[in-house]
């Protein structure tokens, strides 16, 4: 049988000889013995019975996240052409600067390429110099207007397809200042960093042989990094954009400082949690990284609640208790939507007038 704990009133009238009191009689019946109120509270006098306490309190909402990096400050790394890699100069986890050299790329199929632009832009200035001409001599009559255009034509055919050639090595990496001025024909490029950040997940080695469509590299501007929160469901009406955010690390004594800068818009049903968005506030944080498991409390502005304290409630796992007075017998109840904060417990279950307020550990 259930351990029952009975509530007897006991009132005494104002005639009695001493000053007029009320008391509470506690009886503890098990399958053997019953416990007179006198006899209780004897042994228990650490336990009161009174109605739910108000407090305002600054609550914290606990939660766990992940530190991110935004897809759009991740750059994957490609070269613009294909070949073989002679040279890595960096190493995952390193830090890179913008346009600092990555990778250093060998394709000999890319002299060919050069040599058709620098003899197209010979013939350019070639037809440039036929068409001046004949465009002096038509003025004068000396040619016919069909010779004036066709060398037209074939000015602006060179043109077009010596600004095409300088573009496409240009987007290679081809030095088109060497190669023009000093007839330095190029079979290496270097690959340079299009941002400053972090190398991550070098994908080849020397040797590899590629093309456009691999991937060499990411590289993670990690001072981009934001936080991404995970919090249940039911603290959603307390969150609000702005709120303060104290991140800790675990294992470790380093903690930092974030704010709430928006919130997801759909909860996941599989775990029902919230993604909050955060800020991070320092700018050193060498100490955290991509990927990085952390813990936030999100601080919630004061408020009037109605609760117990932590010695009125038994925690069971994760489960709270209280003892509620029904009647003339204390009832074990599983307290909802519980939080806690500042050794103080709220919840939402309709309460009775009169239930444990301290030294609820003592009844079990």
């Amino acid at each position: 049988m259930k351990n029952i704990i009975i509530i007897m009133a006991l009132f005494l009238g104002a005639c009695h000889s001493e000053s007029s009191t009320s008391s509470t009689s506690v009886v503890a019946e098990t399958e053997e013995t019953v416990l007179l109120v006198a006899d209780f509270m004897k042994e228990h006098s650490n336990v009161t019975i009174g109605a739910i306490s108000t407090k305002s309190i600054a609550q914290t909402i606990e939660s766990t996240g992940v530190l991110v990096v935004p897809s759009s400050e991740q750059y994957s790394i490609h070269s613009k052409s294909g070949g073989s890699i002679q040279e890595i100069a960096y190493r995952s986890g390193d830090y890179v600067k913008k346009g600092a050299k990555l990778f250093v790329l060998s394709n000999p199929d890319l002299i060919p390429t050069q040599r058709i632009l620098l003899e197209t832009k010979a013939a350019l200035k070639l037809a440039q110099k036929v068409f001046a001409r004949e465009a002096i001599l038509e003025k004068d009559a000396a040619t016919t207007q069909k010779e004036l255009d066709e060398s037209l034509a074939q000015k602006e055919l060179l043109e077009a397809k010596y600004k095409g050639l300088k573009a496409e090595l240009q987007l290679i990496g081809v030095d088109i200042a060497s190669l023009e001025n000093s007839y330095n024909f190029q079979s290496k490029i270097t690959i340079r960093a299009p941002h400053s950040g972090f190398v991550t997940n070098v994908l080849v080695q020397k040797g590899s042989l590629i093309s456009p469509e691999d991937q060499l590299t990411t590289i993670v501007a990690k001072d981009k990094m934001s936080l991404e929160l995970n919090v249940l469901s039911k603290y959603i009406p307390l969150l609000t954009k702005g709120q303060r955010v104290l991140v800790e690390v675990p294992n470790s004594t380093d903690s930092f400082k974030a704010s709430v800068e928006r919130l997801s818009s759909v909860v996941d049903q599989r775990n029902g949690t919230l993604v909050v968005y955060c800020q991070l506030d320092t700018k050193d944080l060498q100490a955290l990284k991509p990927g990085m498991f952390v813990n936030g409390l999100i601080k919630v502005n004061h408020r009037e609640v109605e609760g117990l304290p932590n010695d009125a409630v038994v925690k069971e796992g994760a489960e709270y208790f209280a003892y509620f007075v029904e009647g003339n017998v204390l009832v074990k109840t599983l307290l909802k939507d519980v939080l806690s904060s500042d050794g103080f417990i709220t919840f939402s279950n309709k309460t009775p007038q009169q239930m444990v307020v301290k030294g609820a550990y003592y009844v079990e």
